[in-house]
């Protein structure tokens, strides 16, 4: 028995497409059995792979079958975790015939420098991602400045096998170096990523349109953004808010600053249950905020945006949130 199919990487919980296999005689030719002859399917340790007999992956099989008179059979099979791992297939009283098949992993993770004096930095991904529009990104950076020209980063996906951070001044030689680090979340089904920019347009509100998204309670929203400036203030911060199903807000305390250039990821995730609201203002060092629906905490995210008052400070403590 011999496999027949090309191995193309398939993403972790992807259907595959058929995988062929082909009896054949000492010489390698294709040969017929006479009577029905199973064949038994394992992968990995045996529990990484789930083999299927149709294409949608539905109806789960742990072996094919040879018909009477016939030298070819094919089945499916999807990837829990992501690695390269080797597929048998045994037909009883015959050797094993085996493939290694590359299952490419749900989040893939790395890290990159904006250099010194430089104001952007191209991350690699790899392996690359197949589809941008089922793909999510979240980074940290990490500046050694205050100043929101060199230290505020944006990154966002620019290619199946890019990603692009910048800040928004630069050339002078001497702006400080920023470390990032990077994830990202690919998945074949349950997610829907719009990946939208937006620009300062003078004003305290920035309107962004999108395409309607299906639902607003499954949808969450994940910002980054670049501004000038000597001092974070009230035109660095804003908040960002899914108003509408076709509309995204950006809002600041005043106007924003001319330079202030954000990437913004509509996230459409299959399941979630998404609570939005806006808090009263912080005037001390705290504000709690009661009242909300129950969570299960185990199971449960919370992401936030903010707006500050401040501007005439070089001090971030009274900020940074």
């Amino acid at each position: 028995v011999a496999h027949l199919s090309p191995k193309d990487p398939l993403p972790a919980g992807g259907c595959s497409t058929p995988v062929e296999l082909e009896a054949r005689d000492a010489y390698g030719n294709p040969s017929a059995f006479s009577s029905q002859r199973t064949v038994s399917l394992a992968g990995g340790d045996g529990s990484d792979f789930l083999f299927f007999s149709d294409a949608a992956c539905t109806a789960q099989i742990s072996q094919a079958a040879f018909a009477a008179g016939e030298s070819r059979t094919s089945f499916y099979f999807k990837g829990r975790t992501g690695g390269t791992f080797d597929l048998f297939a045994t037909a009883s009283g015959l050797p094993s015939a085996s493939q290694s098949e590359t299952i490419l992993p749900v989040v893939r993770t790395g890290s990159c420098t904006i250099a010194l004096g430089e104001g952007e930095a191209t991350c690699s991904i790899a392996p690359a991602q197949l589809d941008l529009s089922r793909t999510m990104l979240f980074f940290q950076a990490s500046p050694d400045d205050d100043s929101p020209d060199t230290a505020s980063v944006r990154c966002r996906l620019t290619a199946l096998d890019a990603i692009t951070c910048s800040r928004n001044d630069f050339g002078d030689g001497d702006e400080p170096p920023v470390d990032i680090y990077w994830q990202t979340a690919e998945l074949v089904s349950g997610l829907k990523v719009q990946h939208v920019q937006a620009s300062c347009t003078g004003d305290q509100l920035i309107l962004v349109p999108i395409q309607p998204v299906a639902s607003m309670q499954s949808t969450f929203l994940l910002v980054s953004s670049e501004s000038d400036g000597d001092t974070y203030g009230d035109d660095n911060f804003a908040t960002a808010w899914l108003n509408a199903p076709n509309l995204v807000e950006l809002e600041f305390y005043e106007d924003c600053d001319s330079e202030f250039v954000a990437s913004i990821q509509v996230v459409e995730l299959e399941g979630a249950n998404v609570t939005r609201d806006f808090t009263p203002s912080i005037f001390g060092t705290t504000r709690s905020i009661t009242g909300l629906s129950p969570v299960e905490l185990d199971s449960s995210v919370l992401l936030f945006t903010y707006q500050s008052t401040a501007w005439d400070t070089e001090l971030l403590c009274d900020r940074t949130v």
